[in-house]
């Protein structure tokens, strides 16, 4: 009775793999398909949110995929065993799956150093006290690159070692530890993945539970579903491999610290100012100015508060080593 309750969680895990908006390359469509089902309903309780990070409808989504779960798993229950096992088989085999796709997912941002990037100009001159706790330290990671090799690294590894049955428990022993640090770095700096980390926190607990507490290991492996046809083996790890290292290879840009940057990108010290009376700067001593490699023009004031405006730059200028304007 205890294995057929323990369904629950994988029938919420694959609604968790339909249905959680993520930011794909290959199943880009995902998320659009998820808004669309789901964004009308959480927009009901909370009509200003969105399915972004932790916003609010996000937790809606979350909790209705529970209540789903838990009316499919109703009927799993009166599968025959044989049925039964199949499905729970598939279930636990998806999860794997996605595990590994996105440890090797985000494990290839910070090696190609696309997460934790160089701080903008505008954040290496703001005061300390005026970054919130997630700017701070997300800005912090991306000043070293070596640190985000090393990170890329510890989640490729268990991304890769899950896939292959002799080197799978030790994986996900390795996967349970990233996520539970990933989850308690986005809870102690109030990074907003909270969520979806411990959802990630909880797949990986209850993947590598079995392994722990099961003397017999061969029949943990059997309990996966096999995969003996060589083709879809190479079709599921191709797609993966795209996923995850896809973007980075068509742009060339294996180290973001070296990308191109925007013409003019960078800080300048304004040292005379010159805005005649009516004009709407005419009341703010402006102190710098940074160009910002997404296409905004920030002015930091004497009062070190911040302003942002869009910039488009028509005309081609010749690049310039002035640090003053």
């Amino acid at each position: 009775m205890a294995r057929r309750f323990s369904l629950f969680p994988l029938t919420f895990f694959g609604l968790i793999l339909l249905f959680f908006p993520m930011t794909w390359n290959v199943l880009a469509f995902q998320s659009s398909f998820a808004e669309f089902i789901f964004l009308p309903i959480g927009q009901l309780f909370f009509p200003e949110t969105d399915l972004t990070s932790d916003a609010k409808g996000l937790y809606v989504l979350v909790g209705l995929l529970l209540g789903v779960a838990l009316i499919v798993h109703g009927f799993f229950l009166r599968m025959n065993a044989q049925k039964f096992t199949r499905t729970m088989s598939i279930l636990r085999t998806a999860a794997l799956f996605y595990l590994s796709a996105l440890l090797l997912k985000y494990g290839a941002d910070k090696l190609f150093k696309a997460q934790f990037y160089l701080p903008e100009p505008n954040l290496l001159y703001t005061p300390m006290g005026k970054l919130d706790r997630d700017i701070l330290f997300w800005s912090t990671m991306g000043t070293s690159y070596e640190y985000n090799l090393f990170m890329g690294i510890m989640e490729i590894i268990p991304g890769l070692m899950i896939l292959f049955s002799r080197t799978r428990k030790l994986g996900l022993i390795i996967a349970t530890g990233v996520f539970l640090n990933v989850f308690a770095i986005n809870l102690s700096f109030d990074i907003s993945v909270k969520l979806l980390s411990f959802i990630l926190l909880m797949m990986s607990s209850y993947l590598v539970y079995p392994f722990l507490f099961n003397k017999k290991e061969n029949d943990v492996e059997t309990s996966y579903f096999p995969i003996k046809s060589m083709w879809i083996k190479a079709i599921l790890l191709g797609l993966i491999f795209i996923e995850s290292i896809g973007p980075y290879m068509l742009r060339g840009n294996f180290n973001d610290d070296h990308a191109s940057r925007p013409l003019l990108h960078g800080a300048y010290t304004v040292t005379h100012q010159n805005f005649t009376e009516g004009n709407s700067l005419f009341d703010f001593k402006i102190k710098r100015v940074f160009i910002h490699r997404d296409g905004y023009m920030i002015f930091q004031f004497e009062n070190d508060e911040m302003a942002d405006f869009s910039l488009d730059i028509d005309q081609p200028l010749r690049s310039t080593t002035n640090t003053s304007v």
